[in-house]
């Protein structure tokens, strides 16, 4: 089902974006744009669901890889925030910490763990895949993340769980 979505997104926009440069390019043949449009769009509506396809099983090797201690309760690609810098990377949820790693590629490689213990709440941002997490101190954590209300609940449950058990 999310490939269905994913494949109709990739349609509308790279379709509507290539028919509307083409357009534009033929100086107004409407004819020429919605042509070019419906190609393109029928390859950006195939090839976003294969590249989707290929990032979460690259992720799932990632995560695999990754050190943590406790019990794994959801992972996968994530971007983290810092300053103008969106960090790519991979983050998963313990059941006793938040564990997010950068990869090679970027210019502020960096690990961190944030211990549940430290978290206030998570909440999803008002971005298309943002997710925030508030720390007791008051600090906030910003990432970029697929499914960013299955993570929030994840963290806020994950915390409600700790609770329960101290």
């Amino acid at each position: 089902m999310k490939y269905i979505k994913t494949m109709t997104i990739g349609f509308l926009i790279g379709g509507t974006t290539i028919g509307i440069l083409y357009w534009a390019l033929s100086l107004g043949s409407w004819k020429f744009g919605a042509l070019y449009g419906l190609i393109g769009g029928c390859l950006f509506g195939i090839g976003f669901p294969i590249i989707q396809f290929i990032g979460e099983k690259w992720a799932s090797k990632k995560l695999a890889q990754m050190d943590y201690s406790g019990k794994l309760i959801m992972g996968g690609g994530a971007n983290h925030w810092i300053g103008k810098e969106s960090v790519g990377g991979m983050m998963c949820l313990t059941d006793t910490a938040l564990i997010y790693k950068s990869h090679q590629i970027n210019i502020q490689n960096h690990e961190m763990t944030i211990n549940l213990s430290d978290i206030k709440e998570s909440r999803s941002r008002h971005t298309i895949n943002g997710l925030l997490v508030i720390m007791k101190n008051g600090a906030e954590e910003k990432f970029v993340v697929n499914n960013k209300k299955k993570w929030a609940k994840a963290i806020n449950k994950a915390l409600e769980e700790r609770e329960t058990k101290e």
